[in-house]
């Protein structure tokens, strides 16, 4: 079997899978979360979803989107940085490990739980720290220009405790797309006080890369992914900002999304799904083994 791969592939193969993916990526239905309380709540309280994207770390997602909800009706009040200094760290840390007592992912060990509980509320009250002092305690502040190019809100968004490299990719990206809670909440609380939120410059966006996007990018370029390790996100992250650049020059992080799903519904590191994948009929080296 002749072995594939980006150096066997050539630039007119690669570009038919580049444009092949397009077609997937623009046939995708995005939808508006708005029906849960979670969701509804996210989308009316300024620092509920930077609280739940903190807590989004090597947990149930919808878990940690459900804490500041929940969080708020432990502390009896409107969810706010003030709420969350005057509660404490030690508070904070508390009620999280209640809230999370059988919310806990099996495969997650009791060291790594330890961990979470130690560094979530104490990125928590940082952040919370850093938007009383530099925002007035409201977090929309920190947007107020109104008009930010994706660089720019990248490292806005980094400069908040808990929120790192991935995470702020992927913000930018629900920014420039404005279909998430947090998205549509700052677009309608701003636009109240006269301020036009928009992102500038989109075809300078970037993926946010993990595991289950280079697992795909991978595959459907011919290299080999099985288990990945951290540094083989390093290893292809510029092979794939370019070839998102390559598929949706517009809009690069555009792709991220339906490359995210794939890898965690169907293109699993072993035994993947490739008789479900929404990419089936994309030249898929991988699957041709199969």
């Amino acid at each position: 079997m002749i072995k594939m791969g980006l150096k066997e592939l050539g630039i007119d193969e690669i570009r038919k899978r580049a444009k092949r993916l397009r077609e997937k990526v623009y046939s995708r239905e995005k939808t508006i979360r708005l029906e849960s309380e979670k969701d509804r709540f996210c989308k009316e309280n300024a620092i509920a979803p930077i609280i739940a994207t903190i807590c989004d770390q090597w947990i149930n997602a919808d878990d940690a989107f459900e804490f500041p909800l929940w969080l708020s009706k432990q502390l009896e009040g409107d969810l706010s940085a003030e709420l969350i200094m005057d509660a404490g760290e030690e508070k904070i840390r508390h009620l999280l490990e209640v809230f999370m007592a059988d919310r806990w992912p099996s495969s997650m060990e009791k060291e790594r739980r330890g961990e979470y509980l130690k560094s979530v509320p104490e990125w928590i009250i940082k952040t919370c720290k850093k938007i009383i002092e530099r925002f007035d305690g409201n977090p929309d502040n920190m947007f107020k220009k109104g008009s930010y190019t994706p660089s720019e809100l990248y490292f806005i968004l980094r400069g908040l405790d808990g929120i790192a490299q991935k995470k702020a990719s992927m913000i930018v990206r629900d920014f420039i797309e404005g279909i998430t809670p947090w998205a549509i909440g700052l677009r309608e609380r701003l636009k109240r006080e006269g301020i036009d939120f928009k992102v500038e410059g989109v075809e300078h966006s970037s993926v946010p890369v993990d595991t289950h996007v280079v697992r795909v990018f991978c595959r459907i370029v011919g290299e080999d992914s099985g288990a990945l390790k951290d540094e083989d996100i390093l290893k292809y992250y510029p092979d794939i900002q370019y070839f998102a650049k390559m598929t949706c020059p517009e809009f690069p992080a555009n792709v991220d999304g339906l490359l995210w799903e794939v890898g965690r519904k169907y293109c699993r590191a072993y035994r993947p799904n490739c008789r479900e994948c929404p990419l089936r009929d994309l030249p898929c080296e991988y699957a041709k083994r199969l």
